[in-house]
Parts: structure tokens; C-alpha cells; sequence
């Protein structure tokens, strides 16, 4: 549980820096653009709090990440809203509905959820190296295509 919240922590920080950065370098309305920063600044209060009080924070940590997770769902349903434009926003709508829900059962009953949630993390990061091998080998062969293409006479 303690590399749990130092790796959440971490992960806050990031997100946080990224939130906040990217209020400035998009091209937001004021709206978002405000709530980025709002976003991008819990993140990092909560992420180093986590890391800084760790034996603490197992527990309060759940409730942060909790509270974080339906901000930033919340800007995902607007952000699925607000861009007409954007391929997907029904996905990214009905993403963050989930979100909010989860981050809400998080909220209800953090010690249980931070025991889901390092089950899930667990899965999820199992999946993702899987993924991210696969990904590597298509890579691979697509560059072993290319490179007998251009070698190959004409």
C-alpha cells in the first residue's frame, strides 16, 4: 500500500504539471482554461501530499484520489460537450460518467477501493505491457517492410 500511494502521488504530480501546462499552451476558452489550472493544481497539491505523508495518507489518499478522479471527470464530460468537433466524444462522455460514478464509490468507502484499485492498477498495467509489446513487434515488421522496400530494385 505504501508504493501505492507514492506511485499515485507521482502519477498526481504529472497529471497535475500536465493540467496546468496545458491551460496555457491550448487553445481553450477561459472556462477550461481556468479549470485546467484548477485541475492542474489540486493534482499536484494532492500528489505531493501523498508522497509526503505517506503512512497517513493510505487512507486519505483514497479520498483525494477520489475527489481528484470526478474533477477530472467532470472536465472530460465537458470537454466531450463543449467540442463538437472531436471524433469520439461519446466515448469520452460516457467514459467520464463512469469516472464520476467510480470516483464516487471511491469517495463512499476509500479503504476497500484502494484494495480495488491496486487489483485493477495491477491488471491494467499487465494489459498495458502486453499491449505496448505487441505494439513493439508491429513496429518492428513495418519497419522491416520499409526497409526491404526502399533496398529492394525497382
Amino acid at each position: 500500500m505504501l508504493v501505492l500511494a507514492i506511485l499515485f502521488g507521482i502519477q498526481l504530480i504529472v497529471s497535475g504539471i500536465f493540467s496546468f501546462v496545458n491551460a496555457f499552451a491550448a487553445d481553450e476558452s477561459g472556462g477550461m482554461r481556468v479549470w485546467n489550472v484548477i485541475l492542474g493544481l489540486l493534482g499536484i497539491v494532492v500528489g505531493l501530499y501523498a508522497v509526503r505523508h505517506i503512512i497517513v495518507s493510505v487512507v486519505a489518499l483514497a479520498l483525494l484520489i477520489g475527489i481528484y478522479w470526478v474533477a477530472y471527470s467532470i472536465a472530460q464530460i465537458y470537454g466531450a460537450i463543449a467540442h463538437h468537433d472531436l471524433p469520439h466524444r461519446g466515448w469520452m462522455g460516457f467514459i467520464g460518467a463512469l469516472s464520476v460514478l467510480a470516483g464516487l464509490i471511491v469517495i463512499s468507502w476509500p479503504g476497500p477501493s484502494l484494495v480495488t484499485l491496486a487489483i485493477v492498477l495491477g491488471i491494467w498495467l499487465i494489459i498495458y505491457g502486453i499491449m505496448e509489446i505487441a505494439l513493439a513487434i508491429r513496429v518492428r515488421s513495418e519497419i522491416g517492410h520499409i526497409r526491404h522496400a526502399v533496398t529492394s530494385p525497382a
